[in-house]
């Protein structure tokens, strides 16, 4: 990895993450030393009921670039929006704390006076290692957002770059509040012309999904559908 020209927000949202939480935060954030000056990492604990908001504060005592939000509700929508208000820096990345690439955020920061969104694609290259089941979900998501809002990209729920000040702005007019509000965001940013590009990532199972398939896709169909009956307005 090359150093970073420009400042660096990082938005890693989490729920009920004890187990990981410390020694993933840890790692990258001496990872983002050797390669800014400049940067931040914000996590978001939301509606968590173990002891994940006690780590994230212990993490924000020790280290002077992480700080800590507590929302009372479990919701990853509304963390990520969270996560984009506050950020201050002039590039924006969201991270899952199961969900960590190096090698895009390098590659997405090298082109980023380019774009205004750099989207990280599972379905580009040969980098996701998930089991079977899991790949599927994916092309299952993909399948179901495309049917309700189209767009040409092949992967939108992961990682992104942003330029902050661009998401800022769009931020504003989103009106999804959980799953999909990251889909909504792309899509305002993309009709509106901004120059977006899309490149492959590297993920592997660090721990079993949160919430099952089926009810995943039956929260993001509902979701889809407001959405699309709210845009058309």
């Amino acid at each position: 990895m090359s150093k970073f020209k420009h400042s660096l927000s990082v938005i890693v949202p989490v729920y009920n993450e004890e187990k990981i939480l410390n020694d993933t935060i840890e790692n990258l954030y001496y990872s983002l030393q050797k390669f800014s000056s400049d940067f931040e990492i914000l996590i978001i604990e939301n509606g968590s009921i173990d002891n994940t908001y006690k780590i994230a504060k212990s993490l924000e005592s020790r280290f002077p670039n992480i700080k800590t939000v507590h929302l009372k509700e479990p919701n990853y929508g509304n963390a990520l929006r969270e996560g984009i208000r506050l950020s201050s820096k002039k590039y924006t990345v969201n991270f899952s704390i199961d969900f960590i690439d190096l090698n895009f955020l390098n590659t997405a920061m090298s082109i980023s006076h380019n774009y205004d969104l750099i989207i990280g694609s599972k379905r580009i290259g040969s980098g996701d290692n998930r089991p079977k089941y899991r790949k599927l979900g994916t092309l299952a998501y993909n399948f179901i957002l495309s049917f309700f809002i189209s767009m040409p990209f092949k992967d939108t729920h992961g990682l992104k770059l942003y330029n902050t000040e661009i998401a800022q702005k769009y931020e504003k007019q989103t009106i999804s509040k959980s799953l999909v509000f990251d889909e909504e965001l792309i899509y305002r940013i993309y009709k509106t012309g901004h120059k977006i590009n899309e490149i492959g990532v590297s993920v592997k199972e660090v721990r079993s999904p949160r919430t099952g398939i089926l009810s995943r896709a039956f929260e993001v169909i509902v979701n889809l559908y407001y959405l699309r009956k709210n845009l058309k307005k």
